[in-house]
């Protein structure tokens, strides 16, 4: 997946929900529908967001380009009026547009993954290492390896966790937060 997202000129967002409303004339309204779609809860599409050079969301009556959408953003925007075009705008466009300092650090881009990775789901657990392990600019690999060696109806999500946990030990290493990070914890 990285192989094919950052080559790529032009990434096109086409999500059902998004494609079946005309573009809204307000950014809010804008930022608020990107938010709320689908694409928004894939893990996978992550990539194409993160990854992408250019991003651009089909809606039913234009293709648009993420910068041309957040070109509409209100600057002079009071809190006390609506605070959704910021909660939209750090909710979408934080994870899609990491900062390029944050890119060169490791463990400011895993605290930054993780933090995009919320709310967001894959139809096999298994596979969230993989999108993970893409993302993180490590090679899948060794994580493909154990997923393909698990029984295909009870793959070892704890081992492939773990394993991508030692690329990162060998790459440089994990932030110290993550151990008071919330969900389960391995062994």
């Amino acid at each position: 997946m990285h192989q094919v997202y950052t080559p790529a000129d032009k990434t096109i967002v086409l999500d059902h929900e998004l494609m079946s409303q005309s573009m809204a004339k307000t950014y809010k309204e804008n930022a608020m529908r990107i938010t709320m779609s689908g694409w928004m809860r894939r893990l996978w599409t992550l990539q194409g967001g993160v990854l992408a050079q250019n991003l651009y969301f089909k809606f039913s009556d234009v293709l648009v380009e993420m910068e041309e959408l957040e070109a509409d953003f209100p600057v002079e925007n009071s809190s006390l009026e609506s605070s959704v075009p910021e909660a939209a705008r750090v909710y979408y466009r934080g994870p899609l547009r990491l900062e390029k300092a944050v890119t060169e650090n490791r463990k400011e881009l895993l605290a930054s993954i993780w933090r995009a990775a919320q709310g967001r789901r894959t139809s096999h657990r298994s596979d969230e290492t993989i999108a993970f392990a893409t993302l993180l600019k490590i090679d899948p690999e060794r994580l493909l390896q154990l997923q393909y060696k698990a029984k295909k109806d009870s793959p070892d999500e704890a081992r492939q966790m773990q394993q991508l946990f030692m690329s990162l030990v060998d790459l440089g290493g994990i932030p110290p937060g993550m151990i008071f990070l919330p969900g389960l914890k391995l062994p």
